[in-house]
């Protein structure tokens, strides 16, 4: 299953594109399957580091975005159908666990392999140790839990210009270690179409009166939502 946790404020193209990225192997010769049987789109409605701004949309007007998001992900002939989520948990430990303990009781018969689509940025901060503080055992139970016990993984979008922070990522043995076994992945090169794509940059455009800048960061659907909510 594929998760892709975000502020969706609003859901943008690159969030499409994510949400429809294939697995990716860690070599070509590795024998993996091409697609995810499930895509999940996760709102979480608390964030360690994203407060609520002034003139943000509602949590109804945002699940009705996510949802037209969802209804695109894959495209028309996709096999993995995307659900939405909403979650009352800020790490990505803790959301693996509730997903975890939700999806046994609605019928999964083996625990499902979760993987988490995050950018360089959220990379960083899941492997800090300061967003640890509370959780019991620090960051090393956590991680282990949420890496061998519970069996998830991260897959890592690459952007222009994060080269540095990457590779000064990579010299730390902690996370070169989950990179060699597979539990941290990469993608992309940075120089796809969604790569310079950003919720920000949406914002601006609507501030501006740029409709024509928003048709192209956004679904036609969640455009005309948007101009018809009077939204940002």
């Amino acid at each position: 299953i594929s998760i892709l946790d975000s502020s969706f404020n609003p859901p943008h193209n690159a969030h499409l594109a994510l949400a429809s990225e294939p697995f990716p192997p860690r070599s070509v010769s590795e024998d993996l399957p091409s697609a995810y049987t499930h895509r999940l789109l996760v709102f979480s409605t608390t964030n360690v580091d994203k407060k609520p701004a002034s003139g943000d949309p509602t949590l109804e007007q945002r699940v009705e975005m996510i949802k037209m998001l969802a209804s695109n992900v894959g495209g028309p002939e996709s096999k993995s159908p995307a659900a939405v989520g909403l979650i009352n948990e800020p790490t990505f430990v803790g959301k693996s666990r509730i997903i975890h303990s939700y999806l046994l009781t609605r019928g999964f018969k083996e625990r499902p392999h979760l993987t988490f689509i995050v950018g360089t940025d959220t990379l960083t901060r899941f492997f800090d140790p300061r967003y640890y503080g509370a959780v019991p055992g620090g960051m090393n139970q956590a991680l282990d839990r949420f890496f061998v016990e519970e069996g998830s993984s991260l897959v890592c979008g690459r952007r222009k210009g994060e080269e540095e922070v990457e590779a000064a990522l990579l010299k730390r043995e902690e996370i070169r270690q989950r990179v060699d076994n597979g539990q941290v992945r990469f993608f992309a090169d940075g120089s796809e179409d969604w790569a310079g794509v950003s919720s920000t940059d949406v914002r601006k455009a609507v501030q501006r009166g740029d409709w024509d800048g928003v048709d192209r960061l956004v679904t036609p659907e969640i455009a005309a939502y948007i101009k018809d909510q009077r939204l940002y």
